[in-house]
């Protein structure tokens, strides 16, 4: 049987980007196969004050940079949510928070 995929819909509207900084490369491997994960944190505030934390992932860092370049520090911005994805703690079977992968 597939696992169920949902397509998220979801845009932070963002009044203000504060920040993007660009994260160490992690490799992975799963099933045979290897990769290099690229990502970047972005942290933006909206209207309201409330701070949002939305990770930038690519496949490689010429990607993640373009995509990087997108967001300008000090300006209102528009970034589209393309996963969420529970955190959990060590032990917990219920997720402490979640992750917002853009």
């Amino acid at each position: 049987m597939r696992g169920i995929q949902f397509m998220i819909n979801i845009v932070v509207k963002a009044q203000q980007v504060v920040a993007c900084v660009m994260e160490e490369p992690k490799p992975w491997e799963m099933g045979g196969k290897a990769g290099v994960v690229h990502s970047a944190r972005l942290a933006c505030v909206d209207s309201a004050g409330e701070v949002a934390s939305i990770k930038l992932k690519a496949k490689s860092e010429a990607e993640l940079k373009q995509k990087m370049a997108v967001y300008t520090i000090g300006k209102p911005a528009e970034i589209r949510v393309k996963e969420i994805i529970p955190v959990f703690r060590s032990g917990d079977r219920k997720p402490t928070d979640y992750e917002f992968v853009g």
